[in-house]
């Protein structure tokens, strides 16, 4: 018998290796089979993800083929790699996730090592378990709609910088790429409601704030790689020692915050911002003793635990930036794309600003904002279209059992991700007719009684919906009726029609930017 030479010896350990790798890739393929319930085929490593982890495209694109593909069902199976998912479809199953059933899915799929990453690792939406309901109880007061009110003057001042800021930059008809516009207001906003001093972005756009801005949040392709280990592999990001915000960002704000707070406690000076709440917390140094058993369990809650340390407000006060400038200058920008491409809708949101103007004496006030009830339509609307999370990505903290297709059901596992694609449901015929048409009359309080709630959720829901909303959509709208009170928007030549998502960022973005016009108003 002729004895296999040295080569043939490593071609077949080769090929037996890559035998092992394919099982060991593959092995957890049969997963959603085995249980009765349809699913997404994966492929190796990837899992159903490899159109995003290449960055082809955008999160919530990727999830909206998914989500296509199960047409028919209320739930489904994919993989995360080779973990299995559940992407929820049905309205009522999501409301079991975000609402009904919360304690099933309590925390989100996110993964981080609070002594790594002191700063992203205390933002509420990583916290997990007692921890989360604890932090959220102490900040959440802050951001009430009573508490944010006295934030409208300070957002109605920028406002005038903003205004002065496109007048300064050319003749009337210039043409703007709005999201970093709408980014230099929302950062300047941002730096005076919650910090007590000026970003100086709509005067300087290479200002320190927005460096470290775009420091934080905007792509780069080492910056994508670091992020997608922190959200998919975050074993390997604890282990390569990754923290979301780099060493520069996280010495950046330390030094801020750290100056304003000792400057007001040597001056005894109160502001009522976020900060000076964070500075309370501070002071006051843990949740009241009558507190502890205010919902929270009391074998969690001691002092050592809940403490607020400086480390807190450096945590709070920088997530309070990172949310409050990049999602919602997003938010604004699509918002005034959608005006902007859809003239008649924005000739009627003038209309209403100029009335209540006129109302209130030509001066933008609180209480005249909550009269703009179509200019609220019509950022909802745009919400709907282009919101800026694609995807809310939860975790079953306990088991829960979930009816499958033919008849049976199976007990869905602690520490299975929980997928809810909310970019492909708020674009769903079934729920929206002709939806990729701008309509804000979808969201008059007839139409919007009309549908499942849990339909539109860009903040998402439950318990853990954004903290923030409030004070996203006050400046949002703030900034959009200040704009057209002074300007009209019109498309030009390099205006994306339709727009295309960038695969290279988190959150939603347009492709090589949202340009348009803005033509100084000759009619006041």
């Amino acid at each position: 018998m002729e004895i296999p030479s040295l080569g043939s010896w490593w071609a077949i350990a080769i090929l037996a290796l890559g035998g092992l790798l394919y099982l060991y890739l593959t092995w957890s393929h049969d997963y959603w089979k085995k249980r009765g319930v349809p699913y997404v085929k994966p492929l190796p490593f990837f899992g159903n993800l490899k159109d995003s982890l290449l960055m082809k495209k955008q999160l919530g694109e990727v999830y909206e083929d998914m989500y296509w593909k199960l047409d028919g069902y209320k739930y489904g199976g994919v993989f995360k790699f080779g973990q299995p998912v559940v992407l929820i479809r049905d309205p009522e199953l999501i409301k079991t996730v975000l609402v009904k059933d919360f304690g099933s899915f309590h925390d989100n799929d996110v993964e981080t090592d609070v002594d790594q990453d002191p700063m992203f690792g205390r933002n509420p939406f990583v916290l997990k378990g007692e921890r989360w309901k604890i932090t959220r109880s102490q900040v959440t007061p802050a951001l009430s709609q009573g508490k944010i009110k006295p934030y409208f003057p300070l957002i109605a001042e920028l406002c005038e910088e903003l205004k002065q800021c496109i007048e300064k930059s050319g003749p009337s008809g210039t043409e703007f790429e709005v999201k970093e516009l709408c980014a230099r207001f929302t950062t300047d906003v941002v730096a005076s409601c919650a910090y007590g001093i000026r970003g100086n972005a709509l005067q300087d756009p290479d200002c320190e704030f927005r460096r470290m801005g775009r420091d934080m949040l905007e792509p780069s392709f080492w910056k994508n790689i670091r992020f997608m280990i922190i959200i998919f592999l975050p074993r390997l990001a604890r282990f390569l020692r990754l923290g979301f915000a780099t060493p520069k960002v996280q010495e950046f704000f330390r030094r801020i915050i750290r100056e304003v707070t000792t400057y007001r406690e040597k001056n005894n000076i109160t502001r009522y911002d976020y900060l000076q709440h964070l500075i309370t917390l501070k002071a006051k140094g843990t949740i009241a003793d009558d507190d502890a058993t205010n919902g929270h369990d009391p074998k969690e809650f001691s002092p050592e635990k809940n403490i607020f340390t400086e480390d807190d407000v450096i945590a709070q006060a920088t997530t309070f930036f990172g949310d409050g400038y990049e999602t919602s200058s997003a938010s604004m920008a699509f918002a005034l794309y959608c005006l902007a491409t859809n003239p008649d809708c924005q000739a009627k949101v003038r209309q209403e600003v100029d009335d209540v103007l006129k109302k209130y004496g030509g001066e933008l006030t609180f209480d005249g904002l909550q009269e703009m009830t179509y200019l609220d339509m019509a950022v909802n609307e745009s919400l709907r279209l282009y919101p800026p999370g694609t995807v809310l990505l939860k975790k079953c903290t306990k088991p829960f059992r979930l009816e499958t297709p033919s008849g049976g059901s199976f007990e869905l596992e602690a520490g299975t991700p929980v997928a809810v694609p909310l970019y492909a449901i708020h674009r769903d015929p079934q729920h929206f007719p002709d939806p990729m048409r701008f309509d804000p009359e979808r969201f008059t309080e007839e139409n919007k009684k009309a549908r499942h709630r849990q339909t539109f959720f860009p903040f998402g829901d439950g318990p853990r919906m954004c903290l923030g909303y409030r004070f996203a959509m006050m400046m949002i709208k703030v900034g959009i009726a200040s704009l057209l009170s002074n300007f009209e928007l019109r498309p030009c030549s390099r205006t994306p029609v339709p727009i295309v998502p960038d695969p290279t960022y988190f959150i939603l973005a347009a492709k090589g930017g949202l340009w348009f016009q803005v033509v100084k108003r000759t009619d006041k």
